[in-house]
């Protein structure tokens, strides 16, 4: 089984690779699975051999050579997959009405991506929109697998100018709300203004939100805990904040 082309990715891991075969069966090109693997889900194997999609039951130096990782968990899904497409103006309008969206500036880190996808779709929220030159990090392997389905139940979207498109966001009626560890006020007092939807917004972890895209978010609030270390991980802080907003937000009718 070579690697993957250009126009495929691979995705490892149990969970991110059963959502991709159980939600996106007809994206399949290929697929290896270890031996113990290939017993727990021999209908879904049955189902790629009546398709014609090949697999083959493998060891595990081969699946470590083909996902780039010793983490793969028995099994390599090879998928076709869209890049992200930028987010609409008519997206932003429809967003901008009620629930919430997660906005990213500069975050490239895969690991962080996935874990904020999974996070966001578990606590509700709309879409996921990233910025920056590391948006293409939002589709690799790492991400996916960390992710486990997530990039598949929500919308993801990238951006090009975060700062024009949370302007846009707070002129359709939508707040937005900067994470910011340096900010006077405590995500606990924090209270997202009546009617429309909110953006939280996050930025990398060494070079935090850029100044424009701060300036154009309107409030800034910071996750309080006890000071032993200056701040969370950004993938740990936007969960603390989705748990909690969640509750003040009006839901999507």
């Amino acid at each position: 089984m070579a690697r993957a082309s250009s126009a495929e990715t691979v995705i490892a891991g149990w969970r991110a690779a059963l959502a991709a075969l159980r939600a996106r069966p007809d994206t399949v090109v290929r697929v290896l699975v270890a031996p113990d693997r290939a017993r727990e889900i021999g209908p879904l194997l049955a189902d790629l051999a009546r398709r014609r999609v090949a697999y083959r039951v493998a060891g595990d130096d081969d699946l470590a050579r083909v996902t780039a990782t010793r983490a793969h968990q028995g099994i390599a899904v090879v998928v076709r997959r869209d890049p992200p497409r930028a987010a609409t103006p008519a997206e932003v309008r429809s967003w901008a009405r009620a629930g919430m969206v997660v906005a990213l500036d500069g975050v490239g880190n895969p690991h962080n991506l996935g874990a904020i996808a999974r996070t966001a779709a578990f606590f509700g929220a709309r879409a996921l929109i990233v910025a920056g030159a590391n948006a293409r990090a939002v589709g690799s392997t790492a991400a996916l697998r960390v992710a486990e389905g997530a990039l598949d139940a929500i919308e993801v979207r990238v951006c090009g100018d975060l700062a024009a498109l949370l302007r846009d966001w707070r002129a359709a009626g939508g707040a937005a709300v900067a994470l910011d560890p340096s900010a006077s006020v405590g995500l606990d007092r924090f209270a997202p203004p009546a009617g429309g939807g909110l953006c939280v917004v996050a930025g990398a972890e060494e070079d935090g939100l850029s100044p424009a895209v701060r300036a154009a978010c309107g409030h800034a609030v910071r996750v309080v805990g006890s000071g032993a270390v200056e701040s969370l991980n950004v993938g740990v802080a936007v969960g603390v904040a989705l748990a909690d907003l969640r509750q003040r937000v009006a839901p999507p009718t």
